[in-house]
């Protein structure tokens, strides 16, 4: 579970956010789904012709490498991911008592988990999943503005949905709280779980806002999120492509001379 610690704070300061309503005393609600994924992404079909397959993929910490879980085509702006049924015991992480605290409360401590946080964009159609063919990826969230449109002065709230994976039930439940001091400003992350997890496949959403005044962002220095298994409604796919210089082609030679950023590594 140590990735995903760090992934509140990283959607947070992006900003991409729907406000949770589940108070820490709330029902808990299993998120479990079968493990296909049907995405019709917003607009997607604008991607039909750079984006000709997806995959979602896990961390290999043994080998160093990233490890293709499952793939599919893209066509007609959207997809069907099918995730397999189990996971390989060597992509699991057991929950860690220092990273969540003695407040929040796991009811099977050997439980192992592992999460899939984003789909993959190619711009081939074959199996090799070469990092010169990722164009991009694809996630599901939604955001929302309540506020003045016009002077940007309002609220940004954001729900992000991840797939996560259990080798058993288990339920979490509680608020973690920690602080780290940086340039001598100490600064607060605060999650709060209402998780129940299925064996399986499980939708984990993460939740939070953040303040805007004339389209500044006001930068606190205590970040807040909730997990949540609780079904959060409105969630649409979204693309994200790397730099586009045309063909695919053109694009996978600007990922392999710029570089590119892989959403999905969190916390390494």
């Amino acid at each position: 579970m140590k990735k995903l610690f760090y992934l509140p704070i990283i959607i947070g300061l992006m900003t991409i956010g729907f406000t949770s309503c589940n108070k820490d005393d709330d029902p808990i609600v299993s998120g479990a789904f079968d493990g296909v994924i049907t995405a019709q992404v917003e607009n997607g079909n604008i991607y039909n012709n750079l984006v000709k397959r997806v995959t979602a993929s896990l961390w290999d910490d043994d080998d160093d490498v990233e490890v293709v879980l499952a793939s599919a085509p893209y066509a007609n702006g959207g997809f069907t991911l099918t995730l397999p049924q189990t996971v390989d015991a060597k992509f699991l992480w057991p929950f860690d008592d220092d990273e969540f605290g003695p407040d929040v409360h796991i009811s099977d401590k050997d439980a192992q988990t592992t999460y899939v946080s984003d789909v993959e964009a190619y711009s081939s159609s074959s199996g090799d999943f070469d990092d010169y063919d990722q164009v991009g990826y694809f996630n599901f969230y939604k955001d929302v503005f309540d506020g003045n449109e016009v002077t940007e002065t309002g609220t940004y709230s954001y729900a992000y949905a991840m797939f996560m994976y259990a080798d058993r039930d288990v339920n979490i439940a509680g608020t973690e709280t920690s602080s780290e001091t940086y340039e001598g400003v100490t600064y607060t992350y605060i999650a709060r779980w209402s998780v129940s997890l299925k064996k399986g496949w499980n939708i984990v959403y993460d939740t939070g806002s953040s303040s805007y005044v004339n389209g500044e962002r006001q930068e606190g220095t205590t970040y807040e999120s909730h997990f949540t298994t609780t079904p959060v409604s409105g969630l649409k796919w979204y693309g994200y492509m790397y730099d586009v210089y045309g063909s695919p082609a053109k694009q996978a030679k600007n990922v392999r001379e710029g570089g590119h950023k892989r959403f999905g590594r969190l916390g390494r």
